[in-house]
Protein backbone atom coordinates (compact mmCIF):
# COMPACT_ATOMS: atom_id res chain seq x y z
CA UNK A 1 0.00 0.00 0.00
CA UNK A 2 1.08 3.59 -0.58
CA UNK A 3 1.23 6.18 2.21
CA UNK A 4 -2.31 7.44 1.62
CA UNK A 5 -3.76 3.91 1.71
CA UNK A 6 -1.91 3.11 4.94
CA UNK A 7 -3.15 6.36 6.47
CA UNK A 8 -6.78 5.63 5.65
CA UNK A 9 -6.48 2.04 6.81
CA UNK A 10 -4.99 2.89 10.20
CA UNK A 11 -6.58 6.24 11.19
CA UNK A 12 -10.36 6.43 11.41
CA UNK A 13 -10.85 10.09 10.64
CA UNK A 14 -7.62 11.85 9.64
CA UNK A 15 -7.54 15.51 8.75
CA UNK A 16 -6.63 16.25 5.16
CA UNK A 17 -3.26 17.54 4.01
CA UNK A 18 -5.03 20.71 2.93
CA UNK A 19 -6.38 21.27 6.45
CA UNK A 20 -2.94 20.82 8.04
CA UNK A 21 -1.45 23.17 5.44
CA UNK A 22 -4.15 25.74 6.27
CA UNK A 23 -3.15 25.63 9.93
CA UNK A 24 0.54 25.99 9.15
CA UNK A 25 -0.08 28.92 6.80
CA UNK A 26 -2.18 30.74 9.39
CA UNK A 27 0.52 30.15 12.00
CA UNK A 28 3.29 31.43 9.76
CA UNK A 29 1.30 34.59 9.10
CA UNK A 30 0.79 35.12 12.85
CA UNK A 31 4.51 34.54 13.47
CA UNK A 32 5.40 37.10 10.79
CA UNK A 33 3.10 39.69 12.37
CA UNK A 34 4.81 39.24 15.77
CA UNK A 35 8.35 38.86 14.38
CA UNK A 36 8.64 35.36 15.87
CA UNK A 37 11.31 33.07 14.41
CA UNK A 38 10.15 29.77 15.90
CA UNK A 39 7.31 28.44 18.04
CA UNK A 40 7.23 25.52 20.46
CA UNK A 41 4.23 23.50 21.68
CA UNK A 42 4.33 20.52 24.03
CA UNK A 43 1.52 18.27 25.28
CA UNK A 44 1.36 14.91 27.04
CA UNK A 45 -2.33 13.86 26.79
CA UNK A 46 -5.46 14.14 24.68
CA UNK A 47 -7.87 15.77 27.12
CA UNK A 48 -5.94 19.04 27.29
CA UNK A 49 -3.41 18.35 24.56
CA UNK A 50 -4.85 20.12 21.56
CA UNK A 51 -1.93 22.28 20.49
CA UNK A 52 0.32 19.44 19.36
CA UNK A 53 -2.57 17.66 17.70
CA UNK A 54 -3.63 20.83 15.88
CA UNK A 55 -0.27 20.97 14.14
CA UNK A 56 0.19 17.25 13.51
CA UNK A 57 -3.26 15.63 13.79
CA UNK A 58 -1.41 13.11 15.96
CA UNK A 59 -2.12 13.24 19.70
CA UNK A 60 0.24 13.06 22.63
CA UNK A 61 -0.92 10.32 25.00
CA UNK A 62 -0.48 8.75 28.45
CA UNK A 63 1.74 11.39 30.01
CA UNK A 64 4.55 11.10 27.44
CA UNK A 65 5.46 14.66 26.35
CA UNK A 66 5.48 15.35 22.63
CA UNK A 67 6.95 18.58 21.26
CA UNK A 68 6.25 20.35 17.97
CA UNK A 69 8.45 23.17 16.68
CA UNK A 70 7.74 25.33 13.62
CA UNK A 71 10.18 27.93 12.30
CA UNK A 72 9.37 30.98 10.21
CA UNK A 73 10.39 29.19 7.02
CA UNK A 74 7.74 26.52 7.62
CA UNK A 75 10.11 23.79 8.77
CA UNK A 76 8.44 21.56 11.36
CA UNK A 77 10.17 19.31 13.91
CA UNK A 78 8.65 16.77 16.28
CA UNK A 79 10.30 15.40 19.42
CA UNK A 80 8.94 12.24 21.01
CA UNK A 81 9.93 9.65 23.58
CA UNK A 82 11.76 6.77 21.91
CA UNK A 83 15.07 5.53 20.62
CA UNK A 84 17.09 8.26 18.86
CA UNK A 85 17.44 6.10 15.75
CA UNK A 86 13.79 5.02 15.72
CA UNK A 87 11.34 7.95 16.17
CA UNK A 88 7.94 6.81 17.39
CA UNK A 89 5.95 9.06 15.07
CA UNK A 90 5.29 6.91 11.98
CA UNK A 91 6.25 8.70 8.80
CA UNK A 92 3.16 7.45 6.97
CA UNK A 93 0.92 9.26 9.50
CA UNK A 94 2.31 12.73 8.73
CA UNK A 95 0.50 15.01 6.30
CA UNK A 96 3.14 17.74 6.39
CA UNK A 97 6.94 17.39 6.13
CA UNK A 98 8.31 16.88 9.65
CA UNK A 99 11.81 16.22 10.93
CA UNK A 100 11.27 13.48 13.52
CA UNK A 101 13.53 13.40 16.58
CA UNK A 102 13.35 11.07 19.56
CA UNK A 103 15.06 10.57 22.90
CA UNK A 104 14.37 8.18 25.78
CA UNK A 105 13.24 10.91 28.20
CA UNK A 106 10.44 10.23 30.65
CA UNK A 107 9.32 12.58 33.39
CA UNK A 108 9.41 10.02 36.23
CA UNK A 109 13.15 9.53 35.61
CA UNK A 110 14.49 12.92 36.62
CA UNK A 111 17.93 12.44 35.09
CA UNK A 112 16.29 12.27 31.63
CA UNK A 113 14.57 15.65 32.01
CA UNK A 114 17.21 17.57 30.00
CA UNK A 115 17.19 15.16 27.06
CA UNK A 116 14.33 16.63 25.07
CA UNK A 117 15.37 20.10 26.22
CA UNK A 118 18.77 19.55 24.63
CA UNK A 119 17.16 18.64 21.30
CA UNK A 120 14.93 21.72 21.47
CA UNK A 121 17.81 24.09 22.27
CA UNK A 122 19.97 22.57 19.53
CA UNK A 123 17.21 23.15 16.98
CA UNK A 124 16.82 26.78 18.12
CA UNK A 125 20.55 27.36 17.64
CA UNK A 126 20.60 25.49 14.34
CA UNK A 127 18.01 27.77 12.75
CA UNK A 128 19.36 30.89 14.45
CA UNK A 129 16.06 31.79 16.09
CA UNK A 130 16.26 35.02 18.08
CA UNK A 131 12.63 35.28 19.22
CA UNK A 132 10.65 32.17 20.06
CA UNK A 133 7.02 31.80 21.07
CA UNK A 134 5.71 29.25 23.56
CA UNK A 135 2.29 27.83 22.70
CA UNK A 136 0.48 26.70 25.83
CA UNK A 137 3.31 28.04 27.95
CA UNK A 138 2.02 26.52 31.22
CA UNK A 139 2.02 23.09 29.59
CA UNK A 140 5.73 23.19 28.75
CA UNK A 141 8.14 21.66 31.27
CA UNK A 142 10.10 24.29 33.20
CA UNK A 143 13.34 22.35 32.58
CA UNK A 144 12.91 23.07 28.88
CA UNK A 145 12.45 26.80 29.46
CA UNK A 146 15.47 26.94 31.77
CA UNK A 147 17.59 25.03 29.26
CA UNK A 148 16.60 27.39 26.44
CA UNK A 149 17.56 30.41 28.54
CA UNK A 150 20.89 28.88 29.56
CA UNK A 151 21.91 27.48 26.17
CA UNK A 152 20.54 29.87 23.55
CA UNK A 153 20.39 33.62 23.09
CA UNK A 154 16.74 33.54 22.07
CA UNK A 155 14.11 35.77 23.64
CA UNK A 156 11.10 33.79 24.92
CA UNK A 157 7.54 35.15 24.62
CA UNK A 158 4.12 33.65 25.23
CA UNK A 159 2.48 32.94 21.85
CA UNK A 160 -0.56 31.05 23.15
CA UNK A 161 -3.24 33.63 22.49
CA UNK A 162 -2.08 34.13 18.91
CA UNK A 163 -2.54 30.41 18.20
CA UNK A 164 -5.83 30.29 20.11
CA UNK A 165 -7.16 33.01 17.80
CA UNK A 166 -6.67 30.82 14.72
CA UNK A 167 -7.26 27.42 16.37
CA UNK A 168 -10.62 28.11 18.05
CA UNK A 169 -12.81 28.91 15.01
CA UNK A 170 -13.39 25.65 13.16
CA UNK A 171 -12.93 25.19 9.43
CA UNK A 172 -15.63 23.61 7.27
CA UNK A 173 -13.74 20.32 7.35
CA UNK A 174 -13.42 20.43 11.13
CA UNK A 175 -17.13 21.13 11.52
CA UNK A 176 -18.41 18.55 9.05
CA UNK A 177 -16.01 15.75 9.91
CA UNK A 178 -15.35 16.59 13.55
CA UNK A 179 -17.60 18.74 15.70
CA UNK A 180 -20.93 17.76 14.16
CA UNK A 181 -19.98 14.07 14.15
CA UNK A 182 -19.11 14.36 17.83
CA UNK A 183 -22.43 16.07 18.53
CA UNK A 184 -24.38 13.22 16.92
CA UNK A 185 -22.37 10.76 19.01
CA UNK A 186 -23.43 12.55 22.19
CA UNK A 187 -27.08 12.46 21.09
CA UNK A 188 -26.89 8.74 20.41
CA UNK A 189 -25.23 7.81 23.68
CA UNK A 190 -27.74 9.80 25.74
CA UNK A 191 -30.54 7.89 24.06
CA UNK A 192 -28.64 4.66 24.75
CA UNK A 193 -28.44 5.54 28.45
CA UNK A 194 -32.23 5.81 28.54
CA UNK A 195 -32.43 2.25 27.20
CA UNK A 196 -30.01 0.60 29.66
CA UNK A 197 -30.32 2.57 32.91
CA UNK A 198 -32.17 0.55 35.54
CA UNK A 199 -32.29 -0.04 39.30
CA UNK A 200 -29.64 -2.36 40.72
CA UNK A 201 -26.79 -1.07 38.54
CA UNK A 202 -23.67 0.29 40.16
CA UNK A 203 -22.74 3.72 38.87
CA UNK A 204 -19.45 2.34 37.57
CA UNK A 205 -21.32 -0.44 35.73
CA UNK A 206 -23.35 2.22 33.95
CA UNK A 207 -20.15 4.09 33.14
CA UNK A 208 -18.58 0.95 31.66
CA UNK A 209 -21.55 0.38 29.37
CA UNK A 210 -21.54 4.02 28.27
CA UNK A 211 -17.81 3.94 27.51
CA UNK A 212 -18.21 0.70 25.54
CA UNK A 213 -20.95 2.34 23.46
CA UNK A 214 -18.82 5.43 22.88
CA UNK A 215 -15.91 3.28 21.70
CA UNK A 216 -18.26 1.46 19.36
CA UNK A 217 -19.34 4.82 17.93
CA UNK A 218 -15.72 5.87 17.31
CA UNK A 219 -14.88 7.89 20.40
CA UNK A 220 -11.21 8.43 21.28
CA UNK A 221 -11.38 9.74 24.87
CA UNK A 222 -14.26 9.25 27.30
CA UNK A 223 -15.05 11.21 30.45
CA UNK A 224 -18.34 10.02 31.97
CA UNK A 225 -19.38 11.68 35.23
CA UNK A 226 -22.32 10.31 37.22
CA UNK A 227 -24.22 11.33 40.32
CA UNK A 228 -27.19 9.40 41.72
CA UNK A 229 -29.40 9.57 44.77
CA UNK A 230 -32.98 9.70 45.99
CA UNK A 231 -35.06 12.23 44.06
CA UNK A 232 -35.06 14.73 46.95
CA UNK A 233 -31.29 14.62 47.63
CA UNK A 234 -28.50 16.51 45.86
CA UNK A 235 -26.33 14.06 43.91
CA UNK A 236 -23.65 15.99 42.00
CA UNK A 237 -21.81 14.38 39.12
CA UNK A 238 -18.59 12.60 40.16
CA UNK A 239 -15.50 11.11 38.55
CA UNK A 240 -14.90 7.35 38.31
CA UNK A 241 -13.23 7.12 41.73
CA UNK A 242 -16.52 7.97 43.44
CA UNK A 243 -18.88 5.87 41.29
CA UNK A 244 -19.62 2.90 43.54
CA UNK A 245 -23.21 3.64 44.59
CA UNK A 246 -26.02 1.26 43.58
CA UNK A 247 -28.77 3.01 41.63
CA UNK A 248 -32.19 2.42 43.15
CA UNK A 249 -35.78 2.76 41.96
CA UNK A 250 -36.95 6.36 42.25
CA UNK A 251 -33.43 7.81 42.01
CA UNK A 252 -32.42 10.90 40.12
CA UNK A 253 -29.31 10.11 38.06
CA UNK A 254 -27.40 13.01 36.52
CA UNK A 255 -25.00 11.98 33.77
CA UNK A 256 -22.45 14.11 31.96
CA UNK A 257 -20.73 12.71 28.88
CA UNK A 258 -17.63 14.53 27.65
CA UNK A 259 -16.09 12.62 24.79
CA UNK A 260 -13.95 13.30 21.77
CA UNK A 261 -15.64 11.96 18.69
CA UNK A 262 -13.91 10.29 15.81
CA UNK A 263 -11.16 12.69 14.79
CA UNK A 264 -10.55 13.97 18.30
CA UNK A 265 -13.10 16.81 18.60
CA UNK A 266 -14.72 17.17 22.02
CA UNK A 267 -18.33 17.99 22.80
CA UNK A 268 -20.23 17.47 26.05
CA UNK A 269 -23.80 16.96 27.21
CA UNK A 270 -25.63 16.39 30.50
CA UNK A 271 -29.19 15.49 31.51
CA UNK A 272 -30.93 14.13 34.61
CA UNK A 273 -32.70 10.76 34.38
CA UNK A 274 -35.43 9.60 36.78
CA UNK A 275 -35.46 5.84 37.37
CA UNK A 276 -39.00 4.60 37.93
CA UNK A 277 -40.36 7.61 39.78
CA UNK A 278 -40.83 11.33 39.34
CA UNK A 279 -38.49 14.30 39.79
CA UNK A 280 -38.70 16.46 42.87
CA UNK A 281 -40.02 19.99 42.50
CA UNK A 282 -36.56 21.23 43.43
CA UNK A 283 -34.88 19.27 40.62
CA UNK A 284 -37.41 20.56 38.10
CA UNK A 285 -36.86 24.12 39.28
CA UNK A 286 -33.05 23.95 39.19
CA UNK A 287 -32.93 22.15 35.84
CA UNK A 288 -35.25 24.74 34.31
CA UNK A 289 -33.01 27.48 35.69
CA UNK A 290 -29.94 25.91 34.14
CA UNK A 291 -31.72 25.47 30.81
CA UNK A 292 -32.94 29.08 30.78
CA UNK A 293 -29.53 30.53 31.65
CA UNK A 294 -28.00 28.34 28.95
CA UNK A 295 -30.55 29.68 26.44
CA UNK A 296 -29.91 33.29 27.40
CA UNK A 297 -26.15 32.74 27.19
CA UNK A 298 -26.43 31.11 23.76
CA UNK A 299 -28.27 34.16 22.41
CA UNK A 300 -25.12 36.20 23.06
CA UNK A 301 -22.72 33.88 21.21
CA UNK A 302 -22.18 36.08 18.17
CA UNK A 303 -19.03 37.07 16.26
CA UNK A 304 -17.47 40.25 17.62
CA UNK A 305 -18.72 39.74 21.18
CA UNK A 306 -16.04 39.63 23.86
CA UNK A 307 -16.15 36.53 26.04
CA UNK A 308 -15.84 38.39 29.34
CA UNK A 309 -18.54 40.88 28.36
CA UNK A 310 -20.90 37.98 27.69
CA UNK A 311 -20.32 36.77 31.24
CA UNK A 312 -21.01 40.30 32.46
CA UNK A 313 -24.29 40.30 30.54
CA UNK A 314 -25.20 36.87 31.88
CA UNK A 315 -24.58 38.13 35.42
CA UNK A 316 -27.18 40.84 34.80
CA UNK A 317 -29.61 38.11 33.75
CA UNK A 318 -28.76 36.12 36.86
CA UNK A 319 -29.45 39.12 39.05
CA UNK A 320 -32.85 39.51 37.37
CA UNK A 321 -33.54 35.82 38.07
CA UNK A 322 -32.38 36.22 41.69
CA UNK A 323 -29.49 33.82 41.09
CA UNK A 324 -25.85 34.15 42.25
CA UNK A 325 -23.24 35.76 39.97
CA UNK A 326 -21.32 33.36 37.77
CA UNK A 327 -17.71 33.14 38.89
CA UNK A 328 -16.80 29.77 37.38
CA UNK A 329 -15.77 28.82 33.85
CA UNK A 330 -19.43 28.02 33.14
CA UNK A 331 -18.97 28.41 29.38
CA UNK A 332 -15.90 27.50 27.34
CA UNK A 333 -14.61 26.55 23.94
CA UNK A 334 -14.05 22.97 22.81
CA UNK A 335 -12.20 21.27 19.98
CA UNK A 336 -9.12 19.07 20.27
CA UNK A 337 -9.12 20.19 23.92
CA UNK A 338 -11.85 19.35 26.40
CA UNK A 339 -11.55 23.01 27.41
CA UNK A 340 -10.05 25.47 24.96
CA UNK A 341 -10.18 29.23 24.50
CA UNK A 342 -12.34 31.18 25.12
CA UNK A 343 -12.98 30.46 28.80
CA UNK A 344 -15.54 33.24 29.49
CA UNK A 345 -14.02 34.36 32.76
CA UNK A 346 -14.94 37.99 33.40
CA UNK A 347 -11.39 39.04 32.42
CA UNK A 348 -11.38 36.98 29.17
CA UNK A 349 -10.92 39.48 26.32
CA UNK A 350 -11.19 36.88 23.54
CA UNK A 351 -13.36 38.17 20.69
CA UNK A 352 -15.75 35.50 19.42
CA UNK A 353 -15.45 34.34 15.84
CA UNK A 354 -17.90 32.44 13.69
CA UNK A 355 -17.84 28.65 14.05
CA UNK A 356 -16.29 28.49 17.49
CA UNK A 357 -17.64 25.42 19.34
CA UNK A 358 -18.83 26.55 22.78
CA UNK A 359 -20.02 24.38 25.69
CA UNK A 360 -22.52 26.07 28.03
CA UNK A 361 -23.25 24.47 31.42
CA UNK A 362 -24.66 26.72 34.15
CA UNK A 363 -25.05 24.71 37.36
CA UNK A 364 -27.38 25.19 40.33
CA UNK A 365 -27.06 23.22 43.54
CA UNK A 366 -29.05 23.00 46.75
CA UNK A 367 -29.20 20.36 49.47
CA UNK A 368 -32.13 18.75 47.65
CA UNK A 369 -31.13 18.78 43.98
CA UNK A 370 -28.39 19.19 41.38
CA UNK A 371 -29.65 21.24 38.43
CA UNK A 372 -27.47 20.88 35.36
CA UNK A 373 -28.17 21.19 31.62
CA UNK A 374 -25.15 21.11 29.30
CA UNK A 375 -24.93 21.45 25.51
CA UNK A 376 -22.65 22.76 22.76
CA UNK A 377 -23.34 25.75 20.52
CA UNK A 378 -21.74 27.06 17.34
CA UNK A 379 -21.11 30.80 17.21
CA UNK A 380 -23.14 32.34 14.36
CA UNK A 381 -24.32 35.82 13.39
CA UNK A 382 -27.75 34.94 14.79
CA UNK A 383 -26.35 33.68 18.11
CA UNK A 384 -25.44 30.22 19.30
CA UNK A 385 -26.87 27.29 17.35
CA UNK A 386 -27.11 24.08 19.37
CA UNK A 387 -24.93 21.21 18.15
CA UNK A 388 -26.71 18.37 19.97
CA UNK A 389 -30.37 17.61 19.30
CA UNK A 390 -31.18 15.45 22.35
CA UNK A 391 -34.23 16.81 24.21
CA UNK A 392 -33.50 19.42 26.85
CA UNK A 393 -35.65 17.85 29.50
CA UNK A 394 -35.56 15.55 32.52
CA UNK A 395 -35.63 12.02 31.11
CA UNK A 396 -38.29 9.83 32.69
CA UNK A 397 -37.64 6.07 32.65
Amino acid sequence: MNQEEILRAKIRNPRSREEIRRRVDLTLQAMKEEDVDLIIAQNDNKYLGGYVRWFLDIPAVQGYPMTVMLDKEGNMTSITHGAPDHPLLPEWALRYPVERLSSAYIRTLDYTNPWDAQLISAKINECGAKRIGLVGDALINHVICDHIRDNTTAEIINFTRQIDKIKSPKSREELEQGVMVSGRMHDEVMDYIAQILKPGMKEYELQLKVIAKLLELGSEEQLVMIGSGPANVCAPIQYTYYQNRTIEKGDAVVIMVETSGCGGYFCEISRPYIVGGKPSEELVRLFDQSKEVQRRTAQLLKPGMMAGSITDAVNVVLEEMDLPRERRIFTHGQGYDLIESPGFAEIDDTVLQENMNIAVHPTYVTEKAFGFCCDNYLVTAAGGVRVETFPQEIIML
